[in-house]
């Protein structure tokens, strides 16, 4: 277990990345803006990351780690039989009233990264499709088809998260439904 100076350094350091990035980006940001944002001095940083890189990395892991234990809870209880569509496709909303919106600005900051090893919507959306097709295998027998929910699922819960990042705010859950439903009954 850290002490309390070292996770209070650490949080001053991440709050600082976050406000830096969402206001000039990622790739002209310097570790001396965001020790100088942090209060702390350049050593002290690289005490605690390597680089900028590091610090973008583990925010980036921790955020899919999050993101991820969500996602596995209410996929978990989506892919009980008993549940029907509408409680399936409550699962995104939920996940966007829980998670996303006591994490906004480290998100709209993370989603700014692009590029290999640092595309945090790429590696998101990765690990929604693998837990997506962990837990609907058995149900779904058709590999081809479990590819395609997967990503469908994948893609209505980015694009979800986009909305809520540009409009700051997460709409009420039955709005969220409501307006998933509507799109894919504009396809049938």
């Amino acid at each position: 277990m850290t002490d309390l100076r070292t996770q209070r350094t650490n949080r001053l350091i991440q709050a600082a990345f976050v406000k830096l990035v969402n206001r000039s980006g990622f790739d002209t940001l310097t570790v001396t803006q965001i020790a100088a944002t942090a209060l702390i001095n350049r050593q002290t940083f690289y005490r605690h990351y390597t680089d900028k890189f590091d610090l973008a990395e583990r925010l980036a892991s921790e955020a899919i780690t999050g993101f991820d234990r969500a996602v596995s809870e209410r996929l978990r209880i989506a892919a009980d039989p008993r549940h029907d569509q509408e409680q399936v496709l409550r699962v995104v909303s939920d996940i966007m009233s829980t998670y996303v919106a006591e994490r906004i600005d480290l998100l709209t900051a993370l989603m700014t990264l692009r590029g290999d090893p640092l595309d945090f919507r790429d590696r998101l959306q990765r690990q929604i499709e693998h837990r997506y097709r962990q837990y609907f295998a058995d149900s779904t027998p058709d590999q081809e088809d479990l590819e395609i929910q997967a990503s469908l699922f994948a893609s209505v819960a980015l694009g979800t998260l986009d909305f809520i990042l540009a409009h700051k705010r997460v709409p009420e859950s039955s709005r969220m439904l409501r307006n998933v439903q509507r799109i894919l009954t504009a396809f049938v």
